[in-house]
């Protein structure tokens, strides 16, 4: 093991990390989920991650046929489109779907482009009777037939021709609405697989958007997705967070080849191995907390006991209702990735990421963060705000309703920017990442290359 003179060892391995986690979980008085209790650790084999996956022209059009084109992806939530009529666009490299609720509450998924000359029948959302294209007039209603040819004399030759809008298949899973293109991809149940009862602890019935941060990225999309799916990032990325954030003792699970998720455990108010023996409960719980909320830990009370009350009582307060919580689920960074871009967090956490390419450019991409907020018991689920886009060259910073997180967010927008020109720049072909730090994003890799070759 490497170490730099003068810092003390950092001890670590799959088997401590799994041990750690579960030993805070030892201490919980109430019920923890029994899924958080199970550990999984699905050796990859330790090749290396070619570079070109990052860089390559070739690599992107692959991944867009062999990949975009046959998995399921979350195009938005329900609630963005609550009424019949309702609309948005969702695109995915030169993929343009509408996505609209029916008149009997269906929603359906169309190709954005008109039969007539192609132009994008929508270019952005609004709540809609029809789809009309604005160029020429052609009309579709809300289940893809066409009713209307301006001149329709001239058109007859199409008598007889199927003209109704190209459309492709949508399921909904807790409130989440999935796109596939393909007909032949199992049904989005087969396809989440386990990650289904994984997640029955945490349904998102109650939930709804209240922030959605559309942020543009100078990077290609699995670089932004990686970067946020391990912890071993904290300790030169992070440093403010180590006082508060056991980074090296995150438990990582993976799961057998064909399971289609992965998920990390990163336990909180603990302090990082790398600053030494472990940290006073007083000094870590000060900070985190500030003004009336920081004061002193009572007999017997450790940081995290403290952390998960102030944060459990300040979700049943906009929740207007008790919701039970262990410990964990209040304060741990419990993290699953769902292939090929879904990151939600579970608990009551209210961050969910996804990512994608930036149009047809493997070295841009576009990150998606929810921040999801509990519904008050008995009143209607709001319409949720229209989405913050924050451009390439625009910090997280300036969005001052986000607090501690947009520090975080920024220093990781720091980090992939270089990283992308530094792949370009590289003279070595391939990563070398780490067995178990870094096993989740061997497990996706593994998973992308299921689809896409290698």
């Amino acid at each position: 093991m490497i170490e730099r003179p003068g810092r003390p060892p950092v001890m670590g391995s799959p088997e401590i990390a799994q041990q750690r986690v579960q030993q805070l979980l030892d201490k919980e008085r109430d019920p923890v989920p029994p899924v958080l209790r199970e550990t999984s650790f699905a050796e990859n084999v330790d090749r290396p991650i070619d570079v070109d996956r990052y860089v390559s022209k070739e690599w992107h059009d692959r991944e867009v046929e062999r990949m975009w084109k046959r998995v399921w992806q979350v195009a938005c939530r329900e609630e963005e489109i609550p009424e019949p009529g309702d609309s948005l666009v969702y695109e995915i490299v030169n993929t343009s779907l509408v996505i609209v609720r029916t008149q009997d509450g269906t929603i359906r998924a169309f190709h954005n482009s008109c039969l007539h000359r192609g132009r994008l029948l929508r270019e952005g959302p609004g709540c809609i009777a029809e789809l009309r294209c604005p160029f020429h007039g052609f009309t579709w209603d809300l289940d893809g037939k066409l009713i209307d040819i301006p001149s329709s004399w001239d058109f007859q030759h199409l008598e007889g021709v199927d003209l109704r809008l190209p459309e492709v298949r949508v399921a909904c899973w807790d409130g989440w609405v999935f796109v596939c293109m393909d007909p032949e991809t199992e049904p989005l149940e087969e396809f989440l697989g386990n990650f289904i009862q994984h997640w029955s602890a945490w349904p998102q019935a109650n939930r709804t958007i209240g922030m959605h941060i559309v942020k543009r990225l100078t990077c290609n999309w699995k670089v932004g997705l990686e970067a946020f799916i391990e912890s071993y990032h904290v300790v030169a990325t992070h440093p403010q967070l180590l006082m508060s954030v056991d980074d090296v003792n995150t438990q990582y699970d993976t799961y057998p080849p064909d399971a289609k998720f992965n998920r990390m455990i990163s336990p909180q108010a603990v302090s990082s191995p790398h600053l030494g023996p472990p940290l006073d409960d007083q000094a870590i719980i000060d900070s985190l907390l500030s003004g009336s909320r920081r004061r002193p830990l009572e007999p017997g009370e450790t940081a995290r006991d403290r952390l998960a009350a102030v944060v459990k009582s300040d979700y049943n307060r906009a929740a207007g209702t008790e919701v039970p919580s262990s410990i964990s689920e209040a304060i741990d960074a419990i993290q699953y990735f769902v292939f090929p871009n879904f990151v939600p967090w579970a608990g009551l956490s209210p961050i969910m990421y996804r990512f994608r390419p930036d149009g047809d450019d493997p070295a841009h991409a576009i990150m998606d963060i929810w921040l999801m907020q509990p519904v008050p018991e008995g009143r209607p689920r709001p319409r949720p705000p229209a989405p913050i886009h924050l451009d390439r060259d625009e910090p997280f910073s300036s969005l001052p309703e986000l607090g501690r997180l947009a520090l975080i967010f920024d220093q990781d927008m720091a980090n992939l920017g270089p990283v992308q020109r530094g792949l370009l720049a590289s003279v070595k072909p391939s990563l070398a990442l780490a067995s178990y730090q870094e096993s989740r994003i061997r497990h996706f890799a593994g998973m992308l290359d299921r689809y896409v070759g290698s």
